[in-house]
């Protein structure tokens, strides 16, 4: 698993976002959207190694993308983990409602708009 942040430090969890996505284009739109907000961006390369992911964050950016299977995997760590997260998907997809748990923050159709994702977010956001 490979991160990036803005300062390379792991210190403050408080701000710092997983982007879940096999999309380097997305993953990089997300990024600068993010940093420039004041978070802290960690890149997840593939659903299968944040399962097994131990990066402090304080929520969680999921693209269900083209990989719905391993998504899923992930959304369900991310409940079990009780980290808050956000799922981006197209309109034909569907999450499931077992996984509409507490800690979903909420579902946004591609493309994202950053006034739509930033008060999900905030709202994840432990305190």
């Amino acid at each position: 698993m490979s991160m990036h942040n803005q300062n390379g430090s792991f210190e403050d969890g408080l701000r710092r976002v997983a982007v879940l996505s096999a999309d380097p284009v997305l993953f990089m739109d997300l990024q600068m959207m993010l940093q420039e907000a004041g978070f802290d961006v960690v890149e997840v390369d593939t659903f299968e190694s944040f399962a097994t992911s131990d990066a402090p964050v304080s929520s969680a950016i999921v693209d269900v993308g083209e990989e719905p299977e391993a998504a899923l995997k992930a959304l369900m760590r991310l409940s079990s983990e009780e980290i808050p997260h956000v799922v981006l998907s197209y309109e034909a997809q569907d999450v499931p409602l077992a996984l509409a748990g507490s800690m979903l923050r909420g579902t946004l159709y591609k493309p994202v708009c950053v006034d739509e994702l930033l008060p999900l977010l905030g709202q994840s956001l432990p305190g």
